[in-house]
């Protein structure tokens, strides 16, 4: 046992060793009383791997609200590591995304495992993947019944709905308003008015049942419109969905009991122990919170032992989006200036590095702080730049 706790902590110190930090940015980071520790969650490893979209590149537009939005599990992609960023959003997954951001995802799975059980033998709804996002929509009376009814045979039944059209912008956004009030009744409060409509030039084409939402949205700056037009009427992309649910924050973290958090990396620091029959490593990576408190995020990088007999291993992480690219916790490193959401006195769900502490080109003062990947020639030494682990 003794050998494969040394054998498991030498792996697991492998995973460090080209970012380990030195230096503090921060001198009094590791000084100060921590008010809170988030730790990174179960489900992280596999996120990264399923957000990793080979059809949305790092300079894409959306690519970190995609991200974004993806560690908080509103968006998924269309199979086989795709996104389909230019894509139409449907009618049924435009419902999916507003109900998972009413946390409804876990009942709408279980609602479709129980439908599909009692569909008829050979029935579409017995292998439809939307089938309890439907009748929840139903249920919070984002769609009819007819409609529900409609859409489960393929849009021919009376109130025709085409569970797989294009959804339009108007749609979605009465999909929005409907759900959000449900959970929160004050979620919107525009005063039963009229007015941040009238400043987009084709605002008398919404259709009268979806003014009131399309006036909360807007309102709420869910909808920003372009051109000053909203395009009621017209589809919205993947991408374009993303922005919309990134927009809707302020409304739906509330509800979920999640916290934006802004700070920098003031201190980055591996932990570890080892028994006869078990082996962890753990960093600390310690935030400077814009308020002056200080915070750690804990990222779990493996604990190898065995249960029962049998080896077990566990991390925990969380979603990092740095310059253009999604990663770990890992990837954070001292002088960052982040953003992160978090669940109080629990995990961290998501981090945006608003700007990176030490990356390439950047001053001799900042880079003698990091692992350089080089020996700095003398022109780069001269001109104060040479490459740096960031």
């Amino acid at each position: 046992m003794k050998k494969f706790a040394a054998a498991a902590m030498a792996a697991l110190l492998l995973l460090t060793n080209a970012g380990h930090i030195s230096a503090l940015t921060d001198d009094y980071v590791l000084n100060d009383e921590v008010r809170a520790v988030y730790q990174g969650r179960d489900e992280a490893r596999d996120m990264l791997a399923n957000l990793r979209f080979t059809d949305v590149a790092s300079t894409h537009w959306a690519g970190e609200v995609i991200a974004r939005t993806g560690a908080l599990n509103l968006v998924k992609g269309t199979g086989t590591g795709r996104f389909t960023p230019a894509g139409n959003v449907t009618n049924e997954q435009a419902l999916a995304f507003v109900l998972r951001a009413m946390g409804r995802e876990r009942d709408a799975l279980a609602q479709g495992a129980l439908l599909q059980r009692q569909a008829p033998e050979g029935s579409a709804a017995g292998t439809l993947w939307s089938l309890g996002y439907l009748y929840l929509a139903m249920q919070y009376d984002m769609i009819t019944a007819a409609e529900y009814t409609s859409a489960l045979s393929g849009g021919d039944a009376e109130g025709a709905f085409d569970r797989t059209a294009a959804a339009s912008r108007e749609r979605i956004a009465y999909w929005i308003y409907m759900g959000l009030t449900a959970m929160d009744a004050n979620a919107f409060n525009t005063g039963g008015t009229v007015q941040a409509l009238l400043t987009f030039s084709d605002w008398t084409s919404i259709a009268p049942e979806y003014l009131p939402a399309m006036e909360a949205v807007t309102t709420a700056k869910i909808f920003q419109g372009s051109n000053g037009r909203l395009s009621p009427k017209s589809a919205i992309t993947r991408a374009e969905m993303a922005q919309v649910l990134k927009n809707m924050e302020t409304t739906y973290l509330p509800l979920a009991g999640l916290e934006v958090h802004t700070g920098t990396v003031g201190a980055v620091r591996d932990n570890q122990y080892t028994t006869t029959n078990t082996a962890a490593l753990w960093r600390n990576i310690y935030i400077r919170v814009n308020d002056g408190s200080m915070e750690v995020l804990q990222y779990n990088m493996g604990q190898q032992g065995t249960i029962g007999g049998t080896p077990q291993t566990t991390e925990k992480d969380a979603i990092v989006w740095k310059n253009g690219a999604t990663g770990g916790l890992g990837i954070l490193a001292e002088g960052d200036a982040v953003e992160y959401i978090v669940e109080p006195n629990g995990a961290v769900w998501y981090v945006r590095v608003l700007s990176s502490g030490c990356s390439r080109a950047q001053p001799r003062q900042c880079c003698i702080k990091w692992m350089w990947t080089g020996a700095p020639s003398p022109s780069a030494i001269k001109m104060g730049k040479f490459t740096c682990t960031a």
